[in-house]
């Protein structure tokens, strides 16, 4: 996701990456990225899932799924 911060670059107080959003007859504008925290949410959610599967036989006894 990225967010259009016009033609000077603003640094992020909450951990978003600054980027070139487009480049126009030689004017560069700027937009901040998200994309970090949500590959950081995705390996969160991977992460999960794989501990999820590891117990699912333990669970499968337990309830008799």
């Amino acid at each position: 996701m990225l967010l259009n911060t016009g033609k000077q670059p603003v640094r992020s107080e909450h951990g978003l990456l600054t980027t070139v959003a487009w480049r126009l007859n030689g004017q560069l504008t700027y937009a901040l990225e998200g994309s970090v925290f949500i590959a950081g949410a995705l390996i969160q959610w991977l992460l999960e899932a794989i501990l999820a599967m590891k117990a699912f036989p333990y669970l499968q006894s337990v309830f008799a799924i």
